[in-house]
């Protein structure tokens, strides 16, 4: 094969594996998670208090992180899914936001 071929053959490739990435919504990887096991985050107003400044300082991820770790232990509070939906709203997750903003809607 020529090498003009095998580098175009490896672009393709790294393109498809970066868009496909893309697509894993249920995959939770935003940084925090490395330093702080998902399961010992506790939902609580620390943690609330930490999201909103996550997202003030334009850190999407970890705000994700937080809330969704929030919602997990305490599901009906509509107030985070409209934190978390705005979260994914900067991150240009619109099908995301969209979901915690009907959330928020049906549980209010």
């Amino acid at each position: 094969m020529r090498r003009d071929k095998k580098i175009g053959i490896l672009v393709i490739l790294a393109l498809l594996s970066i868009s496909n990435a893309s697509f894993a919504e249920d995959t939770i990887d935003f940084g925090l998670t490395q330093d702080v096991p998902f399961e010992k985050i506790k939902a609580n107003k620390d943690t609330i208090s930490k999201a909103q400044e996550a997202i003030e300082n334009k850190d999407y991820n970890t705000a994700v992180t937080l809330l969704t770790a929030y919602i997990n232990e305490k599901p009906k509070k509509y107030e985070i899914y409209k934190l978390r939906g705005d979260a994914y709203y900067a991150l240009r997750r619109y099908d995301l936001a969209q979901k915690d903003y009907q959330s928020a809607i049906d549980i209010k």
